[in-house]
This record gives structure tokens, C-alpha cells and sequence, in this order.
């Protein structure tokens, strides 16, 4: 029996010297403090070795360490004279070694717990995931959805061309006060071009704390133009609902966040009672959320099967089935997805396509893999990748995304109206599927 040595031993006793050593020196109390922040990262190296998909090497991880440390400690003037040897017990050990030290040698402009940040960021951009990314205390606050709403601007956003483009104005928001409207394009937030930027981080950039600043760069009509907005909080507007014709509903869906689907249910329901026989259901610009929501809400319109299964690191994992409680909506369906549908979106919009039921527009984001949240010990979290997804028929979406059975597009702007030109060509296929029905009943 091999006994393998415990890297996090050595680490925490070397840790214990070097903070014993920093309280002769200085009448601080700079242990409790180097503690919280040694645990932080002990946790995070930890959670991510173990729960993400596809970690790269733990030398490699390790080495990302560095290189967090070294740029943080260089946007200060000083120099990281730690270098990774491969050696996963040492290093862990000369990183423990900096992050307790970095407020004493930096003359406290760099503390222990910014030192543990940087080395987790590190280890973070070492994962080279889009979707995995470590989270402050504040954010992580708003992303776990604590207190009502959530901090924001106040619109829906549609992503045409890789742009993000304002769907909806909110009322009484600071993006109504502002005078933003519908089919403005988002150039930039806070001096950062949009056109990198996936649809998540578009959200996150807008988003922020009630009463933090942001500026946004527009281009309205072609024509560059500027806001200034301070966040408020914002009530969140999951689902709209309405009829199109006297026997055709409309749903759109904002995102999946905790009573999405029931809320999809009981709106259902509405149009049903009001007469519709079809159903166009709108995941355009929708980035995603909860997986259990799209689960609820693919389930009202499938009578069996799978909704998705997971591919984990130990390879097939999950399999969610169809919800087989509740009514059943048996008519036809169209789903609208763009550039923008991630995540949860196309979850539900693949699990449809697998049944039969047509999706109008363009292609959707291809971010086919699910992400936890995690807690760390000072507050702040990490999102990690820690599976991928897959439709009924067995299809990858990462990097594929679902294609649409018919493409179309529409201009900016006019999401909603006349001139919208997918959700009059998913109008269409309702209305031939329904007059098929109908002849077929004759």
C-alpha cells in the first residue's frame, strides 16, 4: 500500500511558521486575517481539481497560480521571485508562502486576501473556459439572487450579428430614465467593446450593485451616441405572455431563473382558456439559468422521454426525464432562438427540436455545459464547468449550439412588431400546421 503524502500538510505548517514570524515582527493581527485567506484558496484549488470537467495538470494549474500572483504584485511595482517547479507539495508551499507575506512586503498595498484572489484567478484563466470564471463577494451575492431583484439597468437585450441590441425599456428604470430605447445597439459598457463578450457577460457587465455607476456607448440609427446610468434594483420580468391571433399564443421567456417554469405553466394555461391552439414560445436573447427550470418548462409541451443528459468527467452522468406531472400542451409549437439563446435555452430549444417541433431563426450561442456556483470561505465563489449537456437524440451542443430548422432574421429593433420577420415566419408554421389539423379533422 502506497501512502501518499497530504501537499496540504507541509503547506498549513509552513503556514504557521511564516505567520508566527510575522507577529514578532509587526503588532498586527495579521493571522486571522492570512488564515481566512489560506482557506479561500485552499478551497478553490480543491473545488476546482475535483468538480471541474476537464482540469488542465495540477502542475499546470499551479503554474496559473503564479502568474496571478506575479501580475498582481506587478500592477504594484513588485517583483514575484517564486517560481512553480512542478513539485505539486512545494509549490502549493511557496504560494502559501505569498499570499501570507504579501501585506507585509507590499507595505499593505497588496493583502493577503487580494494575494489569494489573484492566485485563484490564476489558476481560473489556466482552466482557458469562458464559462468558468472566480466571482467577488458582491457579485457572488447577486449571482446566488440574495434580496429581491437584482441590480441592474432595467432591459431585455437580443443579440443580432454578435451584438447585443435593447429589446425591451423597462418601465421606471434607470434605462427608461435614461431614454434608452428599443433597437439601440450596445457599442461598448464601461470601455469595453461588446462584440467579444458572450451573452453571460453582457448581463454581468450591465448588472452590478444598486447605485454603481455604468456608461454605456450606443449606436441608435447608425449613429454613435452615449448614456451615463446609475444600477437600481430591478424587478425581475421572467415571462410575458400574450395572443397573436384568436387562436395562437405567444411566450417569452427572459431567462430560467427559480419559478420560471411554473410560471411558463400557469401563463400557458391562461392562453389555453383564451383559445390558443399553437404556441410560439421565444427563447431569443434568453441566457440561460437553471437547469431544473428548462427541465419544467421542456416538460409542458413533451409527453415522454428525456429532456437532456449530462456528460460529467467520469463520462455519462445525469439523465433528466420529461416532468410527467401536470397538463400537457399537445398542439403545435414554434421556438424562436438567435445568437443569443444559451445555456437553459437550449436545453429546452434542442429537447423540442428532438420531438419534432420546428425552431425558427438563427443559431444559437453553443454554451452546451452546465455550471455550479460555489461558495468560498471569505464570500466570494467560483462558477465552474462541471458537465457538459446533450438533447434526446444524444447531440453535443458546446461549440455546435441548435440549429434552426428555418433560418430568418430580423432587423433591430423590431422584436415584437409587424416587421419582426422570425416570429412571423414561426406565425406561418402555426397557421399551416393548425389548417393541416383541420383538414385532416374534415
Amino acid at each position: 500500500m502506497m501512502l501518499r503524502r497530504d501537499p496540504w500538510r507541509s503547506a498549513r505548517v509552513l503556514f504557521a511558521v511564516l505567520a508566527a514570524v510575522l507577529l514578532a515582527a509587526a503588532p498586527l493581527p495579521a493571522a486571522p486575517a492570512s488564515t481566512a485567506a489560506l482557506r479561500t484558496f485552499e478551497a478553490a484549488y480543491a473545488m476546482i481539481v475535483r468538480d471541474h470537467v476537464s482540469p488542465p495538470p495540477r502542475a499546470a494549474l499551479l503554474r496559473g497560480a503564479f502568474a496571478g500572483l506575479e501580475a498582481a504584485l506587478a500592477r504594484q511595482g513588485f517583483a514575484l521571485r517564486a517560481t512553480p517547479g512542478g513539485d505539486e507539495a512545494r509549490d502549493l508551499e511557496q504560494i502559501v508562502e505569498v499570499i501570507a507575506r504579501a501585506p507585509a512586503a507590499t507595505g499593505g498595498r497588496v493583502s493577503d486576501a487580494d494575494a489569494a484572489h489573484a492566485a485563484i484567478l490564476g489558476m481560473v484563466a489556466a482552466l482557458n473556459d469562458p464559462h468558468s470564471a472566480f466571482i467577488p463577494a458582491e457579485a457572488f451575492r447577486q449571482a446566488l439572487g440574495i434580496g429581491p431583484g437584482y441590480g441592474g439597468i432595467g432591459i431585455a437585450v437580443n443579440f443580432e450579428g454578435g451584438r447585443p441590441v435593447v429589446a425591451e425599456v423597462f418601465e421606471e428604470t434607470p434605462a427608461q430614465r435614461a431614454g434608452l430605447r428599443p433597437g439601440d445597439v450596445i457599442a461598448e459598457i464601461d470601455g469595453r467593446p461588446t462584440q467579444a463578450m458572450d451573452p453571460q457577460e453582457v448581463v454581468a457587465a450591465l448588472r452590478g450593485r444598486p447605485g454603481t455607476p455604468v456608461r454605456l456607448r450606443l449606436l441608435r440609427d447608425g449613429q454613435p451616441a452615449e448614456a451615463q446610468l446609475v444600477r437600481g434594483v430591478i424587478q425581475p420580468r421572467r415571462v410575458t405572455s400574450r395572443m397573436l391571433m384568436p387562436d395562437v399564443g405567444y411566450i417569452r421567456l427572459g431567462d430560467f431563473s427559480d419559478g420560471t417554469g411554473d410560471e411558463v405553466g400557469r401563463r400557458l394555461a391562461h392562453l389555453v382558456e383564451s383559445g390558443a391552439r399553437g404556441i410560439v414560445l421565444d427563447l431569443r436573447g434568453n441566457p440561460g439559468g437553471s437547469l431544473d427550470e428548462s427541465v419544467k418548462v421542456a416538460s409542458l409541451f413533451l409527453r415522454a422521454g428525456t429532456v437532456t443528459s449530462l456528460v460529467a468527467r467520469a463520462g455519462p452522468g445525469e439523465t433528466f426525464p420529461v416532468l410527467t406531472n401536470g397538463s400537457k400542451f399537445t398542439g403545435p409549437v414554434v421556438v424562436l432562438v438567435d445568437g443569443g439563446s444559451a445555456s437553459a435555452s437550449e436545453v429546452v430549444a434542442g429537447a423540442l427540436q428532438d420531438n419534432g417541433v420546428r425552431v425558427v431563426g438563427t443559431k444559437s450561442l453553443g454554451k452546451g455545459s452546465v455550471q455550479s456556483l460555489r461558495r468560498l470561505p471569505d464570500g466570494s465563489g467560483l462558477r465552474l464547468t462541471i458537465a457538459h449537456f446533450l438533447t434526446p437524440r444524444g447531440t453535443r451542443v458546446e461549440g455546435r449550439g441548435i440549429q434552426p430548422d428555418v433560418v430568418a432574421t430580423t432587423p433591430a429593433g423590431t422584436m415584437g412588431t409587424d416587421q419582426d420577420r422570425q416570429l412571423q415566419a414561426a406565425l406561418q408554421l402555426i397557421r399551416s400546421r393548425l389548417g393541416a389539423r383541420v383538414r385532416a379533422a374534415a
